[in-house]
């Protein structure tokens, strides 16, 4: 039953990834903007990965600034938190994650760093492109599509994602919002 649960949840991610490629092509990506604290979303999103985060032996260290809030589309800003903690797990299994949301300026700024494998310079730009992914993971699923689909999001909300690789290794996923 767990496979079965497990397969089906695949399933489903990849049909919705794929509705919304199809939504993005035809550019009706539909962002409906309310005011939410970016803290308490990334904060349930934390609580509702522990589970996998434990089982994957990445523990969490977090520095959420309170009361980051913006005007933007909570449903779709959790979309891209909830692929960024499914890549760490998948990408780096066994190594903590540090995530930090801060304001600068009149942006929110969130930051998702882990000590995984990082990603070459030359590869940085190429894994936001639709059916993209790092050469060397072919042990791990997927279609390339989420970080596409991430940076969709963003750029629909005047923001941006990147990646850079930290001091020590790892991956830095920095996510750029406007207040």
């Amino acid at each position: 039953i767990d496979m079965t649960d497990k397969q089906t949840d695949r399933l489903t991610h990849l049909v919705e990834d794929m509705l919304d490629v199809t939504r993005i092509n035809a550019g009706k990506l539909a962002i409906i903007k309310a005011p939410f604290d970016l803290a308490e979303l990334v904060s349930e999103v934390i609580e509702r990965f522990q589970h996998q985060l434990l089982k994957a032996d990445c523990p969490v260290r977090q520095e959420l600034e309170k009361g980051v809030v913006g005007n933007w589309d909570r449903f779709r800003i959790e979309q891209v938190i909830n692929n960024l903690f499914t890549n760490a797990i998948r990408y780096a299994p066994g190594s903590p994650l540090h995530v930090v949301l801060k304001t600068v300026g009149r942006e929110a700024e969130l930051c998702m760093h882990d000590q995984g494998p990082g990603v070459a310079e030359a590869d940085r730009e190429r894994i936001f492109q639709r059916f993209e992914r790092v050469a060397g993971t072919n042990n791990v699923n997927g279609m390339g599509l989420g970080l596409y689909i991430c940076r969709e999001i963003i750029q629909a909300h005047g923001g941006s994602i990147s990646v850079t690789n930290g001091p020590a290794g790892g991956a830095t996923f920095v996510i750029k919002l406007p207040l």
